[in-house]
């Protein structure tokens, strides 16, 4: 039985995708050279081997009985011509977004709240703890060392958030706060000029660490004692260390109801009970990495 992780998408899948292949001791097959050089850097034993796309030809692929992905759009334009072998579908992450309804020949889910073919579970949690050492060790945020907690910024690419009411917050914040920020790659492809721009006013700051490319969440959320962001999957990541959330104003969903909105007056709530609930409906149970394969291969 051959099977294959394939991964074309941004290097940011490699916290996704990649790390389901080290779990499940598959090898992981990536088509940017900037991606396989973050794979061997950021991770400590992922199989992984790089392949320029034009290589990957149907006659390629066709070798496989399983191949495991991140492209929502694989299987709509690649099963008719790859009849016999199956395309699973790998998401990168679990949000309240709603994204429109993609056909799949296969999709992997992470818990009770979505459904799919075969669950797997918070493996990502489990393989940060299991290589806790290493990603600790990798994760070097050059921020005071006081008594100031880290608050954790993750906006997404299609936030207005970013745009209208950063500076004015950042602002507020920085007497209480250390800001590590992490700013979704489709921002600095869909609006270069703005984060720049964003950049080049806050980035020598003392109290505040932009990110660059560093694809592994949980490290860095282990380091931050509160999380602010608007509809980020990572807000679902950080639900694992039972710590505040904070979001800006937007439509009622699952996560909201487990932090505090800004700029609205709100009694304060002991939200624990709320944060453990939502994670199990999101994660359910852990998975072990041979009962995860089990399950995939009853389905070839």
């Amino acid at each position: 039985m051959r099977i294959v992780c394939i991964l074309t998408g941004p290097s940011t899948h490699l916290d996704h995708l990649g790390v389901l292949s080290a779990y499940l001791s598959l090898p992981l097959i990536v088509t940017d050279p900037r991606t396989y050089a973050l794979a061997k850097t950021h991770y400590p034993d992922f199989d992984v081997t790089l392949s320029d796309l034009t290589d990957l030809s149907l006659d390629v692929l066709r070798q496989y009985d399983c191949i495991l992905h991140s492209g929502q759009l694989w299987a709509a334009e690649l099963k008719p011509f790859l009849p016999t072998t199956r395309l699973i579908y790998c998401p990168h992450g679990h949000s309240d977004k709603i994204l429109p309804a993609i056909p799949q020949d296969l999709t992997l889910f992470y818990g009770p709240q979505t459904s799919g073919d075969i669950r797997t579970g918070n493996y990502r949690l489990a393989y940060y703890k299991k290589h806790q050492p290493f990603f600790d060790r990798l994760v070097q945020i050059p921020l005071p060392q006081d008594e100031k907690p880290i608050l954790f910024y993750a906006p997404t690419w299609d936030s207005s958030s970013f745009f209208q009411a950063t500076d004015p917050l950042i602002e507020e914040l920085l007497g209480s706060y250390h800001l590590l920020i992490k700013l979704h790659p489709f921002l600095m492809e869909h609006h270069p000029a703005s984060v720049l721009s964003f950049e080049g006013r806050w980035q020598k700051h003392p109290s505040i660490h932009i990110l660059g490319e560093f694809p592994p969440i949980y490290p860095l959320l282990a380091r931050s004692s509160s999380y602010l962001g608007d509809h980020s999957s990572i807000g679902y990541d950080f639900l694992a260390f039972d710590r505040p959330l904070y979001f800006f104003p937007g439509p009622p969903a699952p996560l909201r109801r487990c932090g505090t909105e800004l700029f609205t007056p709100q009694h304060p709530l002991d939200l624990q009970n709320q944060r453990h609930a939502l994670y199990t409906q999101a994660f359910g149970n852990e998975r072990h990495p041979q009962d995860i394969l089990s399950n995939l291969l009853s389905h070839i």
